[in-house]
């Protein structure tokens, strides 16, 4: 059964990426201070050079792996079948021109090991691709042997090919390992003098081309992208808390040697060329040190030439001065990925091209899958603008209880210096939209060509107002709501709180009505998550002083501060089947869900009651990404024409193909959408369940509450202090009103 409760997807949605603040990158003594933070230069923002996209990889091959170049020649491995159907797997050697022609598979390469006889299966796979001076092949193999589905036993060797794959010399790196079974490599490379370093989770071992070794150093689990730089020197990659370093390997002190210190924000190196030792990734740009100067200088910019950098699998300089990069991407269909080598012609006069494009900043706190792909979109088209995404998690931590990115763009609003674009998922867009902050987008709506108001869920976008304007834009939504039998709940979807308790208590036996709660998650639920029903935006004025936030507070602080101790692994369904439990927090996010198996649950129909709300349903709208504009900024036509996107029809109807989105916000994808469920046998949707739904859509009124700083923390805090008895409830209503209306704006 598909289903999710709110509680899992506000999980995922707060689960922010922790990147630290840009360092600088220079050379420094292995020991000294991490230098000062510097700011990474700008993006260049030339004329996109021509892309040559020259291999799409039969269907027989699933992916480029540990790409290498010799020459004009390219060389890879990828993981297949050993046999067809078979559980067993083997990395394949292929090669070809940078021309992208002569595909070919190394028919001499085999590989050799001993299988124990206990294995039922095993994977045989390539992990490194290394070319030494002689233009020989080296590969480093890692094989693993499974009895039961689980790993029994595995070898490790290192063999040098000739261009055909036929073996010349193998290395058994087990011989090395003192007798750990599970031993395996992450990295190969070639050194200074042909010398090979293998890297392990644990240590660097190197060899000499006879297969002696001449060292090892322990490597304390670092990451296993060593490379060879440019001088030849080997290097690895270190990421600790507060910095980025790659560590280099002194072979003639048999030692580690210098190290060289990366911006925080770099997502992954790779080998350089004559120009630069190694370059080096952040989310948007490929930049590389120069030789002499030291200097950190941009070389491209990958969502302004259509490139998706958290794809890229492999970065290789060409003979002739050219980027080649494999890119494995997901298909439209998000079913496989495609792996495709595309080469970009860079020269001087492309880095130096005086066209100009004006930069529109898009800030977030979680950036939305959706929206990177967007972003290389709108910037290999647009004549004019283009944009650079800056994600603000790096500002927070656990010593500013995680708000530090909202602190930054307050500050940056106050200043005039905050980004054009925002994605308002977890941050606090009710307030900052009764404040004003945010362009109202109804006009550009009625504005726009080939957009109308009517071609939307009225409800739903009425539902995202603040008094009487639409302050973000977004594709799709999901409901969350409390579901249950109508026998049960009451065959009309809503009530008001007395209505929701007066039915818990008329059920005695159900001691976890809506399953195993906790006093926090329980005032997540039904407080935070609903606060929008007690505070009026339009006019500024909290409610919290009624009687029945008082009520809700009470049945909250009904439930233990700590699970039950219960460890069964169908709780609800348990808990339904027993009568201990008589409803359910669900979060309806997509059509396919399987409302036979949600019948069976409850043992018979079922009714989206939504949460309890004096007026007004109860049904909430969960927003993923909800797209605002800066009423500052001086770009608010350019930033509509890369919000728009998200709200044309052809646009949506391929994000719900491509499985990318929640329920479309345009009408016609919209049930295009739900009539393909009901044709579905597999979802089992009743014309009664499609009337049900629709019903529920078309009533909701309200969003789920943004958990505003500071009203999340005042309810949080007061709600404590009462649960903890210190206070009574009555004090606790009282000082959340009178401090939440404080917080709201005039």
């Amino acid at each position: 059964m598909k289903q999710i409760t709110y509680r899992i997807l506000s999980i995922i949605l707060t689960a922010i990426l922790l990147t630290a603040i840009l360092a600088g990158c220079k050379t420094e003594a292995p020991d000294e201070d991490t230098p000062p933070p510097v700011t990474l230069p700008p993006p260049e923002t030339p004329t996109p050079p021509e892309v040559i996209q020259f291999s799409d990889l039969p269907a027989t091959i699933p992916g480029i792996d540990n790409l290498a170049l010799s020459s004009n020649i390219l060389y890879f491995s990828s993981l297949e079948e050993a046999q067809p159907d078979s559980l067993s797997l083997r990395s394949k050697l292929y090669s070809i021109n940078t021309d992208g022609t002569d595909l070919t598979e190394l028919q001499g390469y085999t590989q050799t090991y001993d299988t124990p006889s206990e294995a039922q299966s095993e994977t045989a796979e390539v992990v490194s691709i290394v070319i030494d001076s002689f233009k020989d092949i080296w590969v480093a193999e890692n094989i693993t042997f499974y009895a039961d589905g689980f790993p029994i036993a595995g070898q490790s060797y290192i063999r040098k090919l000739a261009s055909t794959g036929q073996e010349l010399q193998s290395i058994d790196i087990g011989n090395f390992t003192a007798g750990d079974e599970l031993f395996s490599i992450l990295k190969l490379c070639i050194g200074e003098n042909d010398d090979l370093y293998v890297a392990t989770s644990n240590s660097i071992y190197v060899f000499n081309s006879d297969g002696h070794m001449l060292f090892s150093l322990d490597n304390q689990g670092r990451t296993a992208n060593m490379m060879r730089l440019q001088s030849g020197i080997v290097a690895v990659p270190d990421r600790q808390a507060s910095s980025v370093m790659l560590r280099t390997i002194d072979a003639q002190n048999k030692s580690w040697g210098e190290n060289i210190s990366l911006p925080n924000s770099t997502s992954n190196i790779f080998p350089g060329n004559d120009e630069f030792p190694f370059v080096f990734t952040n989310n948007e740009n490929l930049y590389g040190i120069d030789d002499i100067l030291n200097n950190v200088l941009s070389i491209l910019n990958f969502p302004y030439l259509n490139i998706l950098p958290g794809y890229i699998e492999n970065i290789i300089f060409l003979p002739d001065g050219r980027i080649l990069f494999s890119n494995r991407v997901p298909t439209a269909d998000s079913t496989h990925y495609e792996t495709k080598l595309i080469v970009h012609s860079i020269s001087p006069e492309v880095l130096t091209s005086d066209e100009e494009k004006t930069e529109l900043i898009f800030g977030a706190r979680f950036v939305h899958p959706s929206i990177r792909p967007a972003v290389t979109r709108f910037n290999a088209i647009s004549r004019t603008h283009y944009i650079t995404i800056v994600d603000y998690s790096h500002y927070d931590s656990n010593d500013n209880n995680w708000t530090g990115s909202i602190d930054q763009l307050e500050m940056e609003i106050r200043t005039g210096n905050a980004p054009d674009i925002f994605d308002v998922s977890l941050l606090p867009y009710e307030l900052w939209a009764a404040r004003g902050e945010f362009v109202d987008l109804y006009p550009l709506i009625d504005a726009d060509p080939e957009l109308i108001r009517r071609d939307f869920i009225d409800s739903v976008l009425k539902a995202a107002e603040i008094n009487g304007g639409l302050y973000q834009a977004f594709d799709s939504f999901g409901i969350s709501t409390i579901t249950g039998n109508p026998a049960q709940l009451g065959e009309d979807s809503g009530w008001t709180t007395e209505q929701f308790l007066s039915t818990i208590r008329r059920y005695p036996r159900a001691r976890y009505p809506l399953g195993f709660q906790t006093k926090s998650f329980a005032l997540n639920d039904f407080i935070l998550m609903n606060a929008n029903s007690f505070i009026d935006w339009d006019t500024g004025t909290a409610h919290f002083d009624r009687s029945d936030f008082t009520e809700l507070l009470r049945f909250v602080n009904s439930f233990p501060f700590d699970w039950p101790g219960y460890n069964d692994p169908i709780w609800n369904q348990n808990l339904i089947a027993t009568g201990r439990q008589i409803m359910q927090l669900y979060l309806f996010y997509y059509f396919n869900h399987d409302f036979t198996d949600l019948r069976e649950t409850f043992g018979g129909e079922i009714v989206f009651k939504g949460f309890p709300r004096e007026t007004g349903s109860g049904n909430l709208v969960v927003i993923e990404s909800g797209l605002a504009i800066l009423s500052a900024s001086k770009e608010v036509e350019a930033a509509w024409e890369f919000i728009r996107m998200f709200l044309l029809e052809e646009e949506q109807r391929e994000r719900f193909y491509a499985g990318t989105h929640l329920i479309p916000t345009n009408k016609i994808v919209f049930y295009e959408e739900l009539q393909q469920a009901i044709e579905n046998p597999d979802v089992g949707m009743s014309q009664d369940e499609f009337d049900h739904i629709t019903d529920m859509i078309n009533s909701v009124t309200s969003l789920v509450f943004s958990k505003t700083k500071p009203i999340e923390d005042i309810i949080n805090e007061v709600a404590a202090e009462y649960f903890n008895r210190r206070i009574t409830v009555t004090e606790a209503t009282r000082r959340i009103q009178n401090r939440v209306t404080d917080s709201l704006p005039e």
